[in-house]
């Protein structure tokens, strides 16, 4: 699904993308992916998406309850974390 949240383009998406709208564009322009599947909690040392993480773009992020503390994210904190990143 794709979504505006404060002007800004937001894909939301069960699997993180390698190519999706925007990536390669300057990072205020970039279309954000929130997505799950992936439990890239750093202490995840099982699974085969574990070495492809990191191709992930900056302004991709897991909002996955066990990437979180099993707390949401609100909207405020998804864009600390891909400013802080990008």
């Amino acid at each position: 699904m794709l979504i505006k949240i404060d002007n800004r383009k937001v894909y939301l998406n069960h699997y993180p993308f390698l190519c999706y709208a925007g990536t390669y564009r300057g990072k205020d322009y970039n279309t954000i992916q929130l997505f799950g599947h992936v439990h890239s909690n750093k202490e995840n040392t099982h699974g085969k998406d574990k070495d492809r993480l990191k191709y992930l773009f900056p302004t991709q992020y897991d909002v996955g309850v066990d990437n979180n503390n099993y707390y949401p994210v609100s909207w405020n904190q998804i864009l600390e974390i891909i400013n802080k990143y990008g």
